[in-house]
């Protein structure tokens, strides 16, 4: 196995790893209320599937990025992409709420990786003036990923069904597992690996005034932005009839 990065990835392979998870968490969005009637299910229980994905994601973070330590960036990277494709399937083959639920919380934990790893390959294997450029710009990537997901997933609802949104993410997770095993270099180098207690890293981070602020704003953010793309889909259908 490789113990040293033989060149950098591709900036535009990390961009897509990095904006993949969240296009994700909005695409169906707009196909709740179907799904709700299809499946036989509550608006309530619809719902929680878009909280078992954020459940599922906020576990992968911790997951992730120790076995990545461990195997390599890209081993674990494809382990996570080999997660999420095969859940999202599930997700395509479910027949009531139970079933999309657990492979909601499974594809969460799956898309996970390309926030967790991505951020490590970057840091690993970018110089310091192209990481800052890239930083800022994934920022923006995922931002418009966020947004242009309930946009694809209207148009597929609209004109397949909600389980083409399911589809689209199987094919999605195929295509960057293909992309990864092709042209993504390894890079990480286990000679340079140096253990770190997690207490250690939670002590620290709640000691941070700083980093406690910064998650107190993007956690109340994101609270209100996924409230509505949970909501909306309900209340517009009624404001339309």
């Amino acid at each position: 196995m490789l113990t040293k990065p033989t060149a950098s990835p591709a900036i535009w392979i990390l961009f897509l790893l990095a904006g993949f998870g969240q296009l994700s968490e909005t695409i169906y969005s707009p196909a709740l209320p179907e799904i709700a009637v299809y499946l036989h299910a509550s608006i309530h229980w619809v719902q929680w599937t878009l909280s078992l994905y954020f459940i599922g994601f906020a576990l992968g973070v911790f997951f992730w990025g120790r076995l990545s330590d461990h195997t390599g960036r890209k081993p674990a990277m494809l382990l996570g992409l080999s997660l999420y494709t095969l859940s999202s399937f599930l997700c395509l083959l479910s027949k009531n709420i139970e079933w999309l639920l657990f492979a909601r919380l499974l594809q969460g934990l799956g898309a996970s990786v390309g926030s967790v790893v991505t951020m490590t390959i970057a840091r690993e294997s970018l110089p310091d003036h192209t990481r800052a450029r890239f930083c800022a710009a994934a920022g923006f990537a995922i931002a418009v990923a966020i947004a242009l997901g309930p946009f694809i997933g209207g148009y597929l609802t609209h004109w397949f069904n909600w389980r083409a949104n399911f589809i689209f993410l199987t094919m999605l997770g195929l295509i960057l597992i293909v992309m990864i095993v092709s042209v993504l270099p390894e890079t990480h180098d286990k000679t340079q690996h140096q253990k770190v207690k997690l207490f250690t890293v939670f002590k620290a981070l709640l000691n941070d005034k700083h980093a406690l602020l910064c998650t107190w704003l993007v956690g109340t953010v994101n609270g209100f932005l996924f409230s509505y793309f949970a909501e909306s889909p309900f209340i517009f259908i009624h404001l339309v009839k």
